[in-house]
């Protein structure tokens, strides 16, 4: 019998602490939230990805580095940069909350299995994510910038991501 797949989103304003500057994890919250997600598990048996929000980690570079107009030079390179290593910091924080709790994850990437055009999701590419729910480990994706094929660069919420 197939599973119901369940899909939660952790808002990035509820993960982080947008009022204290960037890059600030509320360590306390996710392991508590991650632990109830473990609990509902346990009870309810689906199969799940996470989704987070990113909060105050990249947001202060997108804006710095005009992300949202696209692939505008070098800078825009940097910028791409530097937004993917705050991602990572912030993406990895939470996986060591999730394992913390019992719970298996691997992260997936937007970036890595998606393409857009002109910010809007041309290709998709689900089979990954496909195989880590049948190996019962939990896809965990977050907003990202990805390869745009008209604009070079584009920034993707996670909540399009989710959709």
């Amino acid at each position: 019998m197939k599973k119901d797949l369940v899909i939660i989103k952790l808002g990035g304003s509820v993960i982080t602490d947008k009022s204290k500057g960037r890059g600030v994890f509320r360590k306390e919250v996710i392991r508590r939230l991650v632990g109830e997600i473990v609990e509902a598990k346990k009870k309810n048996d689906f199969d799940l990805i996470l989704v987070h929000g990113a909060g105050s980690y990249p947001h202060y570079l997108t804006t710095k580095y005009r992300l949202n107009a696209g692939y505008l030079g070098p800078k825009s390179a940097e910028g791409f940069s530097r937004v993917k290593l705050s991602l990572a910091k912030l993406n990895y924080s939470i996986w060591e909350e999730c394992l913390l709790v019992g719970l298996s994850v691997c992260t997936v990437p937007a970036s890595s299995v998606v393409v857009t055009k002109s910010g809007k999701i041309r290709t998709f590419d689900t089979d990954i994510i496909a195989k880590l729910l049948n190996l019962k480990i939990v896809p965990v994706m977050h907003g990202d910038d990805t390869v745009d094929d008209a604009q070079g660069i584009a920034v993707l919420s996670g909540d399009k991501t989710m959709a």
